[in-house]
C-alpha cells in the first residue's frame, strides 16, 4: 500500500509550510519587544543547525553512486547530461570564478557571486514549493492536469520575478561576511507592474483550484497546497517584512526539504535492506542494520558534513592563508564557501527531484515497512 503522507498529516502540515501561519503572526506582534541583537544571534544558530544539514543531504544524495548515474544507459541522455553539468561544470565554474576574483583582488567581482545567489534563491524556493505540491498530489492521488500544472508553474515564476525585482527596487546594496554586493536600480513602476502581474496569475491559480473543488469535485492535496502558497508568498514575496522573519525563512525552507529527504532516505534504506540476504546477523549488528539506524547515520553524517563545509573548512583556510596586503579580510573564506554551497545546491537539487529521475520515483513514493 502506498503511503499518503511523508510522516503524518499534522507533521506534514507543519513541516511543509504550515508552521509559518503560526510563527509569522507571533513575531510580527512580539518584534517591537524583542532584544533584536540577542534574538538574531539565537535565530542564526537555529537556522544554521537546520539549514546546513539540508545542504549536506543534497550532496549525500546527488553524489551517491555518481559514476553510475552519469554512465548508466538506462538513464536518459538528458538526465545524464544534467548530472554532469550540475556535478562537474557548475562547481568548476564557481571555483574558477572565485579564484579569479581572489587573484585579481576584486571585491566588486566577488560580490557578484552573492548577487547571483540572491537571484537563484527565488528560483529554488518556488521550484521547491511547486515540487511539494506535485509530491503531495501523487501521495494523495489527487493529480493536476497539464493545463493546471502550467498555470501553477507560471505563477511560481512570476512570483519569483516580482520578489526579485522588488528586492532590487528597495535595496541599493547588502553585505555578507564583509563583502558588499549591489542590486540593480529598478524603477518602482516596474515593481508595481510585477505586483499587478502577480495578482493576475494568483487569481488564475485560485480559479483553477476553485474549479477543481466546486465543479470537478476533486479535493486539493491540502498539505501540498499549503507548501506551494507559503513558499511563494510568505517565504519569498514578503520575506523583507521583518528582519527576524527574513532570517527564519531559510530554516523553515530547510525543514520543508528535510522531511522529504528523510522520507526518501528511509524508503531507500528499507529497499536496500529488503534486497539483502536474510540471516547471519545478531545483536549489535542486527540493530545497526535497520532502516532507522541507516537514516540516523545519514542524518548524523549530514550534520557533520554541514558543520565541516560551512564552518571548519573556511576556518582552516583562514588559519593557513596569509592575507597581508590583500584587498580581502579573512572572513572572505566564509563568504566563498557559503556562496558556493548555496548556488551549487540550487543546481543539484534541480536534478535530484526531477520527475524523470528514477531514484525519485523509486524511493520517494515507496511504502516503508
Amino acid at each position: 500500500m502506498q503511503q499518503q503522507y511523508l510522516i503524518g498529516p499534522k507533521t506534514d502540515f507543519l513541516c511543509l509550510g504550515g508552521a509559518a501561519f503560526f510563527i509569522l503572526p507571533v513575531f510580527m506582534v512580539l518584534s517591537p519587544y524583542i532584544n533584536e541583537a540577542a534574538f538574531l544571534s539565537a535565530t542564526l544558530w537555529l537556522t544554521n543547525l537546520i539549514n546546513h544539514p539540508h545542504f549536506a543531504h543534497s550532496y549525500q544524495i546527488f553524489y551517491a553512486k555518481f559514476r553510475d548515474k552519469t554512465s548508466d544507459p538506462q538513464t536518459s541522455r538528458e538526465l545524464r547530461l544534467r548530472y554532469m553539468f550540475a556535478g562537474y561544470i557548475v562547481p568548476l565554474l564557481l571555483v574558477a570564478y572565485m579564484l579569479g576574483c581572489f587573484w585579481l583582488g576584486s571585491l566588486e567581482m566577488m560580490g557578484k557571486t552573492a548577487f547571483a545567489m540572491s537571484f537563484f534563491v527565488g528560483w529554488h524556493y518556488v521550484k521547491q514549493g511547486y515540487g511539494m505540491l506535485m509530491l503531495d498530489a501523487v501521495l494523495k492521488k489527487r493529480f493536476f492536469n497539464e493545463h493546471e500544472k502550467k498555470i501553477l508553474l507560471i505563477n511560481a515564476y512570476i512570483v519569483w520575478a516580482a520578489s526579485w525585482i522588488a528586492l532590487n527596487a528597495s535595496l541599493a546594496e547588502r553585505s555578507l561576511w564583509g563583502i558588499e554586493y549591489a542590486f540593480f536600480d529598478i524603477p518602482l513602476y516596474i515593481r508595481d507592474f510585477m505586483y499587478g502581474l502577480t495578482a493576475l496569475s494568483t487569481v488564475a491559480v485560485l480559479v483553477i483550484m476553485s474549479r477543481r473543488i466546486l465543479i470537478a469535485g476533486k479535493p486539493l492535496p491540502f498539505n501540498g497546497t499549503v507548501a506551494y502558497a507559503v513558499s511563494l508568498y510568505l517565504w519569498l514575496l514578503i520575506i523583507e517584512i521583518n528582519i527576524i522573519w527574513a532570517i527564519l525563512v531559510p530554516a523553515l525552507h530547510s525543514l520543508q526539504y528535510l522531511i522529504v529527504v528523510w522520507r526518501f532516505q528511509a524508503n531507500r534504506s528499507s529497499a536496500l535492506l529488503e534486497s539483502e540476504p536474510k540471516g547471519g546477523l545478531s545483536g549489535i549488528s542486527k540493530a545497526a542494520n535497520t532502516t532507522s539506524a541507516h537514516v540516523a547515520r545519514f542524518v548524523g553524517f549530514g550534520i557533520l558534513l554541514g558543520a565541516f563545509g560551512f564552518w571548519l573548512l573556511p576556518a582552516i583556510f583562514i588559519q593557513s592563508t596569509d592575507l597581508s596586503g590583500s584587498a580581502f579580510e579573512p572572513a572572505v573564506f566564509f563568504f566563498m564557501f557559503w556562496i558556493f554551497f548555496n548556488v551549487h545546491h540550487y543546481f543539484i537539487d534541480n536534478v535530484i527531484w526531477r520527475k524523470e529521475n528514477t531514484d525519485t520515483s523509486r524511493y520517494l513514493f515507496a511504502h516503508t515497512h
